[in-house]
C-alpha cells in the first residue's frame, strides 16, 4: 500500500527485532558470568555476600525499544503531542504492535534470575545489589510542552525492567536491593554494616 511503502515504520518491526535479539544475548552473557563467580563462592566455608554494582539490568531485554517504537507507530505518542509519532494507528502489515506484545514473554530472563538465586542460596551466597544510575530524566507535564523523547508511562516503565532482576536476586538471596542510583559509596556502607551486625546459626545433630 502507499502507506506502507513511505512510512517510517516500515522496518522498525525487524530492528526492534534485530535489538532484541542483541540485548538478550548481553544479559545473557551477565547472568551466566554472574552465575559462575557465585558458583565459585559455594566451596568457602560460611555465609558468604556479593555486592553486585550496575546501571540496571533489563529483566526484558530490549524492551524499551519495543514500548518506544510502539508509541511512535501505534497512534498513541501523537496523541499525547510526541514529536515524529505517526498517527493514526498504522496497518498491522508496516508495525503490529499488539504481536510485539504478546512476544515480549520470548525475551522474560525472570526464570534465568530465580535459577541464580536458587543457586545462590545453595552455596550461602547473599546477594546486594547497587543500582548506580538514578534512571531517565521525568518530562514536565505542562500542555504546551512537547515530548521529544519516550513518554513519561514508558519511561516509569524502562526504569522497573531495569530494577527488577536487582530486586529479585537480592530478596531471594536475603539481601537488600538499593536502586535509588547516585553515589553508590553510601549505600555500600550501609549494606557493609548490616553484614557486620549478622550472625549465623547452626545447628549439630547428635
Amino acid at each position: 500500500s502507499g502507506e506502507a511503502g513511505t512510512s517510517p515504520c516500515l522496518h522498525t518491526q525487524a530492528m526492534v527485532d534485530r535489538v532484541q535479539e542483541q540485548e538478550f544475548h548481553r544479559v545473557d552473557l551477565a547472568i551466566r558470568a554472574l552465575t559462575s563467580f557465585v558458583e565459585s563462592l559455594s566451596g568457602i566455608a560460611g555465609r558468604k555476600a556479593v555486592l553486585h554494582l550496575s546501571e540496571g539490568i533489563p529483566l526484558f531485554p530490549g524492551a524499551e525499544f519495543s514500548q518506544y517504537a510502539q508509541e511512535m507507530c501505534s497512534g498513541l505518542g501523537r496523541a499525547q503531542g510526541q514529536s515524529g509519532a505517526q498517527g493514526p494507528p498504522i496497518a498491522p502489515d508496516v508495525y503490529d504492535f499488539e504481536r510485539r506484545t504478546q512476544e515480549e514473554n520470548r525475551f522474560d530472563t525472570s526464570r534465568r534470575w530465580q535459577e541464580l538465586a536458587a543457586r545462590a542460596n545453595a552455596g550461602n551466597v547473599t546477594l546486594y545489589t547497587f543500582k548506580t544510575d538514578p534512571g531517565p530524566q521525568r518530562f514536565g507535564t505542562t500542555a504546551d510542552r512537547r515530548v521529544a523523547g519516550p513518554l513519561a508511562a514508558t519511561q516509569a516503565a524502562n526504569a522497573a525492567n531495569l530494577d527488577g532482576p536487582l530486586f529479585l536476586v537480592a530478596e531471594e538471596t536475603g539481601g537488600r536491593a538499593f536502586l535509588g542510583g547516585g553515589d553508590p559509596g553510601k549505600a555500600i556502607s550501609t549494606a557493609l554494616r548490616e553484614l557486620a551486625g549478622q550472625y549465623l546459626l547452626t545447628y549439630m545433630p547428635p
